[in-house]
């Protein structure tokens, strides 16, 4: 009798351990402090949800990184991250010179991904969700980001690769820097009253706006200088630019027009045209050029900031 007993305690025992354990590890599989799911018990893996809501498999310190957009790219950079290779758009810094390509953003070279040998690819949702099992098969973990994430196009990009990467605070530390700029520059330009702007793209005749959730986009909301083109828009999810309607520009009557281009001649199209020259800014000379320089992967951040606000006030930076 005492045996039995004895038995039963110990299998009682046994019972309450196998308990302990397998509560245990339930809670080490649930969030940890940055929000994310850890994968299993050894923490070498963690589960992130992209802007795909996918649920994507991740090393918890990937050590061979890609990004498939220039923007990206600058933000890997920004984070003290050489990425493996580079996309053709991004040109501005010295640093990635070296790297081997993959080809345009619109058009990467799987093959050349495959020999690069990435732990992880940040993708783009506009550019990249065709090539998904492509990118997939490169045994990568595959990160598909949105570049109209959150409310500033500038920084919650940078924000979001960091958590993956598990460099927070240097993405704290940038995004500090960017924040006292910009907070200087809207303080250097605000004599000049630019309250509201447009940027296009191209001539005067098809109608291409910046979108709010784009990089030009962010570059007005950091200055303090609010889009007239609306979120929501149609399309605003494929492109940075998307169709505007010259009734909305015409009663909006912005301070302000950008167009993009590497020439003031481009301009001349919109100061002949009668459906244009009769805005305020064109009539008073606050149709703008902005060059091509200025864009995503071409030049700094900082640079972007300092030059747009430069042609917007100029006397304001003159020595």
């Amino acid at each position: 009798m005492k045996k039995n007993s004895l038995n039963m305690f110990i299998v009682l025992v046994l019972l309450i351990g196998v308990m302990f354990l397998t509560v245990n590890c339930y809670a080490k599989e649930g969030l940890n402090d940055d929000g994310l799911q850890e994968k299993n018990n050894s923490g070498e893996t963690r589960v992130v949800a992209d802007h795909l809501k996918r649920e994507v498999t991740i090393l918890r310190h990937p050590k061979r990184v890609l990004a498939l957009n220039p923007l990206m790219m600058e933000d890997l950079f920004c984070l003290g991250i050489k990425p493996v290779g580079k996309v053709d758009d991004f040109t501005h810094r010295v640093e990635a010179e070296d790297l081997p390509s993959v080809g345009f953003q619109q058009s990467p070279n799987i093959e050349m991904i495959h020999a690069l040998k990435p732990d992880i690819i940040f993708a783009h949702t506009r550019a990249h969700v065709q090539l998904l099992k492509s990118l997939e098969s490169t045994g990568a973990a595959v990160v598909f980001i949105n570049p109209s994430f959150g409310e500033d196009p500038l920084l919650d990009i940078l924000k979001f690769i960091a958590n993956v990467v598990n460099e927070n605070d240097k993405a704290a530390a940038y995004v500090k820097k960017i924040d006292d700029l910009s907070k200087l520059l809207r303080k250097e330009i605000n004599f000049c009253e630019a309250d509201e702007a447009l940027i296009l793209q191209g001539g005067s005749e098809t109608i291409l706006a910046a979108q709010s959730g784009s990089f030009y986009g962010g570059l007005l909301s950091r200055l303090g200088i609010e889009n007239i083109v609306p979120d929501g828009m149609p399309g605003a999810g494929k492109a940075a630019f998307i169709s505007f309607d010259i009734e909305i520009i015409t009663q909006k009557n912005p301070d302000i027009i950008f167009v993009t281009g590497n020439s003031k001649n481009i301009l001349s199209n919109y100061n002949n045209d009668p459906q244009w020259s009769n805005l305020r800014a064109v009539r008073e000379g606050r149709l703008l050029l902005l060059p091509l320089q200025i864009g995503p992967g071409k030049m700094s951040l900082e640079e972007a900031l300092k030059k747009t606000a430069n042609i917007i006030c100029p006397m304001a930076f003159k020595e």
